[in-house]
């Protein structure tokens, strides 16, 4: 892993991560010699490959590639696909795999059940993509390390979207209506694209050195849930109505992320770096934690706009925060302006 920081003029600044894996790869083509079809019927008869016996779930026990010639309808409590062997890609094709399952606003699911859309828990290299899961009695996807999951749809799970390992992508998926968190990944992973409606659990779970894009997260727990490790990038996502943080960080570098309407903070923890991220709206403090804090908009939250523990922070503007009080920053280093800020139209701060 290796970080890339750098002023880039003014106040600006440029920050990257690598996490030594490439962030892009082609797709398998549609069709293709050695390509094994998947539908119900075959399900039914047995033999997709070895030890695949008649009935659901499809086994599949020999890397190589997949796709579905038609949707697969399962139980609560029966999975539709299961992978036993590492590097196995399923193109989903159009199709979708199909349960019973029904998820509510709150969000209440039933019936729940131990049926998983594809589980390939601890085998490596899964690729999945263009399709949708629909209704399963738990996770959606479960799968160990280096997995990609792409261009999916996800609606009316009864656990978690998806749950996989390490050295992982999330990329173009939709979630709506999930029980518990939606997309958790372990360290090293690429999530990007993503969209997140209705979670009893956080939005994307991920560890340390991940990098989290351009994901949009609407009513859940905490938006991103970066707590766990440190050095990771979250840039450019958008948390709106989350009951509890909006980003939880610990050591992360945060960029350009907008938050609205947090019931506790619009950001905790602890950050390397947060640059031009607007927090609003939030029930306590705007960010709460320690950290670098430089060109960010913090507005309209219930307390502090900034409790900041060590650090510093500049060219921020604070207004209307901690009930419109003249003091919008706190903290043991709420002194430790390291250029000017705007609090409650004044041109210092505290």
């Amino acid at each position: 892993m290796r970080w890339m920081l750098a002023p880039a003029g003014g106040c600006g600044w440029m920050v990257g991560l690598t996490l030594g894996v490439a962030l892009t790869w082609p797709l398998d083509a549609r069709a293709g010699d050695g390509r094994v079809p998947i539908n119900q019927a075959k399900a039914l008869a047995g033999g997709v490959t070895a030890g695949d016996t008649p009935g659901l779930p499809v086994t599949i026990s020999v890397s190589g590639s997949y796709y579905l010639a038609g949707d697969l309808s399962i139980d609560e409590n029966t999975s539709a696909i299961e992978i036993t062997a590492n590097d196995v890609t399923v193109d989903m094709n159009g199709f979708a795999i199909r349960g019973p399952t029904v998820c509510t606003t709150a969000p209440s699911c039933t019936p729940t059940g131990l049926g998983r859309g594809i589980d390939a828990n601890g085998q490596e290299g899964l690729v999945v993509y263009g399709g949708t899961i629909d209704g399963v009695g738990s996770d959606g996807i479960r799968a160990g390390a280096a997995a990609r999951i792409e261009d999916m749809s996800f609606r009316n799970i009864g656990d978690s979207s998806v749950i996989i390992g390490s050295n992982s992508f999330i990329r173009n998926t939709r979630t709506e209506r999930v029980l518990t968190g939606a997309l958790v990944c372990s360290t090293q992973c690429f999530a990007e694209n993503n969209a997140v409606q209705i979670a009893g659990g956080d939005g994307i779970v991920a560890q340390s050195a991940s990098i989290m894009r351009n994901n949009s997260i609407e009513d859940v727990v905490t938006g991103i849930d970066f707590s766990t490790g440190i050095g990771g990038v979250l840039e450019g996502n958008s948390v709106y109505v989350a009951s509890s943080f909006g980003l939880l960080s610990s050591g992360g570098v945060l960029v350009g992320n907008t938050i609205n309407n947090a019931g506790v903070h619009g950001i905790g923890g602890f950050i390397i770096l947060g640059v031009g991220n607007v927090i609003q709206g939030s029930g306590s403090q705007g960010y709460q934690g320690g950290g670098l804090f430089f060109e960010n908009t913090i507005q309209n939250n219930g307390s502090w706009g900034l409790e900041l523990t060590d650090g510093g922070y500049g060219n921020n503007v604070l207004n209307d925060n901690n009930g419109g009080a003249e003091t919008q920053v706190s903290g043991g280093a709420a002194s430790n302006q390291l250029s000017s800020n705007i609090c409650q139209v004044d041109l210092s701060c505290p």
